[in-house]
């Protein structure tokens, strides 16, 4: 089952597809792009979230701060605050499911943003 939840000062959101493996150590954390991108990728995104919790990843698919579902305004985020959202969904993650290992996929500029992160559990 998806849990979504607000996390961070900005409201950033998550979207948790629990690991069908209770005592998995992996952890991915969905990059998506932005804007038009972000719509047309979501189905696939959303797909391979659930196709990799069933083969035993907890994953995460974020909303950056101002963009998607997630709160604030578009015009008051820098870039630099979407890589502080991916490190706090890497935290977030961890905190849930106790994750020792990170991986980060990203799309497009999600992948942009994904290379910046320098969280010492990433992995991939």
């Amino acid at each position: 089952m998806i849990e979504p939840f607000f996390y961070g000062q900005r409201g950033a959101l998550a979207f948790y597809h629990p690991s069908s493996d209770p005592t998995a150590t992996r952890l991915m954390i969905l990059c998506p792009p932005l804007f038009d991108e972000y719509r047309r990728t979501y189905r696939a995104l959303s797909d391979l979230a659930t196709a990799c919790a069933t083969n035993g990843v907890h994953v995460i698919r974020i909303d950056y701060s101002g963009t998607g579902e997630a709160q604030g305004m578009l015009s008051e985020v820098l870039d630099r605050e979407w890589v502080d959202d991916i490190n706090l969904a890497i935290e977030e993650g961890i905190a849930l499911t106790g994750a020792d290992k990170t991986i980060l996929v990203g799309v497009r500029f999600g992948a942009t943003l994904a290379a910046q992160v320098t969280h010492p559990t990433v992995e991939r």
